[in-house]
């Protein structure tokens, strides 16, 4: 694939909300791709600060939306494909502000990706301080559990070549627009966390094409919009997020084995939280996994 190709078929698209410097490092690696700026769309998700007067400064020629709230993950991404999607995107590249691309990873990527013929395909995903430490592989679903028991494959031997998987994480994702077309957009009920694991669920059981290539890496500089892994906001749309997921798919014989791991997992996180002097953690897990005062809940963790 030549590179008028590339600009021709593939949009970029990423979600910010209250970072500016953070996306503007991420947007700038883009550039250095060779992407076009009428190809990259940034989505700003309702940002309090002053995004979008730094990005219509600096980025003049790249396409800001700017959403007016803070729509989610699913909202954010859908409304920037969705756009893309209108302008006659054949790939959609989503991806994290919080990433960095090295030079000539798109050409290899998509390049790679075409080949394969991939529906959905992801980069080798690494640490942004340690850059030689996986933080996404991707992974595959139990059925048991009809979820992923890995879903990184973070401590497992780094494949050479593009290999098949069931998930990939949604910090990088590569979607050719018949998957839309075949399986719909991003369920935008889940706010935060578990939206890709949803979206690939949907894109196993449709048989997509699903693929995790190597030779394209990124980096990611995890963390930055949800305030760290140990913030109640985390917590509550994890514990949330997770429940939603397992009512929507899980088979009724499924719950035989989903309720005791769910159970133990439980008992752990909360374990941790006391033993990490974290016990302030305790109350929006529990809130978020039994949905207590959804509505009022919900408005909160989401400022």
């Amino acid at each position: 694939m030549n590179n008028k190709e590339k600009s021709d078929e593939l949009w970029i698209v990423t979600v910010n909300w209250n970072q500016p410097f953070v996306t503007e490092q991420c947007i700038k690696s883009i550039q250095n791709n060779g992407i076009k700026d009428s190809n990259i769309i940034i989505v700003d998700n309702g940002s309090s600060d002053t995004s979008v007067e730094l990005f219509n400064r600096v980025f003049p020629t790249i396409t800001t939306i700017e959403t007016g709230k803070n729509l989610g993950f699913s909202g954010g991404f859908n409304t920037g494909i969705k756009h893309a999607l209108s302008n006659g995107a054949e790939y959609i590249f989503m991806v994290n502000n919080d990433t960095e691309l090295p030079p000539g990873m798109i050409d290899t990527f998509l390049s790679t990706a075409h080949a394969l013929n991939a529906d959905i395909s992801s980069p080798l995903i690494f640490y942004g301080g340690q850059p030689e430490k996986v933080w996404s592989a991707g992974g595959d679903f139990c059925r048991l559990l009809s979820a992923p028991l890995d879903a990184h494959h973070r401590n497992k031997p780094i494949p050479k070549e593009p290999v098949r998987r069931g998930f990939l994480t949604g910090c990088a994702l590569l979607i050719h627009r018949n998957a839309f077309e075949k399986i719909g957009f991003f369920d935008d009920t889940f706010f935060l966390y578990y939206e890709d694991l949803d979206f690939l669920k949907r894109a196993n059981d449709s048989g997509l094409e699903i693929w995790l290539i190597p030779q394209a890496k990124l980096f990611h500089h995890e963390s930055t919009s949800s305030q760290g892994l140990e913030s109640e906001k985390v917590v509550y749309w994890m514990a949330f997020s997770s429940c939603r997921y397992f009512l929507k798919h899980a088979k009724i014989w499924q719950w035989i084995f989903i309720v005791p791991w769910r159970v133990l997992h439980s008992i752990k996180r909360i374990i941790q939280f006391i033993s990490n002097k974290k016990s302030n953690l305790i109350r929006p897990y529990i809130l978020g996994s039994f949905s207590i005062n959804r509505k009022m809940n919900q408005q909160k963790y989401s400022e």
